[in-house]
């Protein structure tokens, strides 16, 4: 079976999911890093503020921070997977196996669970 050549439509679809994939990755280790920033923020005024009133206040500020935190990173890594998937359907049509195997790519076989951990 003849592999097709590779449409320019196609070739502007698959950079900008590579694209979207490095903006997406950069975007969650800032998230992550402010994150950390914040929870570092929160026990210094824990450290400070010894007043029980606070107490409260603290403790919400830290879910707000990981609620917040932990529902951009899923967003995120919904959207890479959505983007790998994209990659992954132009590799299975317009790459033979023998070129997927020469270059590295995912075999189109491997199940889709599990590529949230994938580094591109």
């Amino acid at each position: 079976m003849a592999v097709p050549e590779i449409p320019k439509r196609i070739e502007i679809l698959y950079k900008d999911a590579l694209d979207n994939l490095v903006f997406l990755k950069e975007q969650q280790w800032a998230i992550t890093k402010y994150a950390l920033t914040a929870y570092g923020a929160l026990f210094a005024a824990v450290k400070i503020l010894h007043d029980a009133a606070y107490k409260g206040l603290l403790i919400f500020a830290v879910w707000l921070v990981f609620a917040f935190s932990a529902i951009m990173l899923g967003s995120f890594t919904h959207g890479m997977r959505r983007f790998r998937r994209r990659i992954r359907r132009i590799y299975r049509r317009f790459f033979e196996r023998e070129e997927r195997d020469r270059f590295g790519l995912p075999s189109p076989n491997i199940p889709l669970a599990g590529t949230d951990l994938w580094c591109y």
